[in-house]
C-alpha cells in the first residue's frame, strides 16, 4: 500500500499473480472435473438444472463438442474451460486469473475485467443455445449482462436453455465466483439462414 492511500481488503484478496494456480484437472469417468473449483458450482446445480431444458445430444457427443471447443485458438488464449458432463447445463471456467484478464482500477485490485465476463457469457450462452440445434449452424445473435459484484480470480459461467422454438433458443446463465452470483446475463441463439 503506498503512503497516503487508505486500506481496501479487496486488495488483500489475490496478494499476487503467483498466487493463483490452476488445479491440474482429474478424470472423473470421460470428463475432467477441476476439484478446488467443483464444489463452487455444483452446489448451484439444483436450482438451474430443473429451470434448464435437457442439451440434446449424448454424453459422448458432449464429450467431443468440449474437447473441440477447449482446443480451440481463442479459447486456449482466454483460459476458458469448458464442462459439458452434464446433460442440461455448459459450464465455463476460468480456472486461472492471469494478468490480461484483469481490469478496473488500473488492475490494483485484481478485479476480472468486464469484457471477459462479456466473452465467457458469450461463449457459454452461445454453447448452451446452439447446442439446442444440432448439426445446424447457429450462434449468439442476442446478449444482456448485469454485473452485480466484482469477480476475483477463477470463476465458473453456468449456462443453459430456458426455451427453444423452431431456429431460436432463449439462453441463461451465471456467474459463480467465491460462492456467490456475481453476473447474470439472458440472451438468444438462432440457426443461421442460409444465403
Amino acid at each position: 500500500m503506498e503512503q497516503g492511500e487508505e486500506h481496501n481488503p479487496a486488495h488483500e484478496v489475490i496478494s499476487s499473480m503467483e498466487d493463483i494456480e490452476a488445479p491440474s484437472p482429474k478424470k472423473s469417468g470421460r470428463f475432467s472435473v477441476l476439484p478446488n473449483l467443483a464444489m463452487s458450482f455444483t452446489a448451484w446445480l439444483p436450482q438451474f438444472k430443473p429451470r434448464a431444458r435437457a442439451i440434446p445430444i449424448d454424453a459422448d457427443q458432449r464429450q467431443r463438442w468440449q474437447d473441440d471447443f477447449n482446443s480451440w485458438a481463442s479459447v486456449q488464449h482466454m483460459g476458458f474451460m469448458l464442462d459439458l458432463s452434464d446433460s442440461h447445463v455448459a459450464v465455463l471456467t476460468l480456472p486461472a486469473a492471469k494478468p490480461h484478464h484483469l481490469g478496473g482500477m488500473g488492475n490494483k485490485t485484481q478485479i476480472i475485467n468486464g469484457a471477459i465476463i462479456s466473452g465467457a457469457f458469450d461463449a457459454v450462452l452461445g454453447v448452451a443455445g446452439i447446442l439446442q440445434f444440432p448439426g445446424q449452424r447457429a450462434g449468439t445473435v442476442e446478449l444482456s449482462i448485469k454485473l452485480m459484484r466484482p469477480v476475483f480470480g477463477p470463476f465458473h459461467a453456468i449456462g443453459y436453455c430456458l426455451r427453444k422454438a423452431a431456429t431460436v433458443s432463449f439462453v441463461e446463465a451465471h456467474v459463480i465466483n467465491h460462492g456467490k452470483i456475481c453476473a447474470t446475463a439472458t440472451g438468444m441463439c438462432a440457426v443461421a439462414k442460409a444465403s
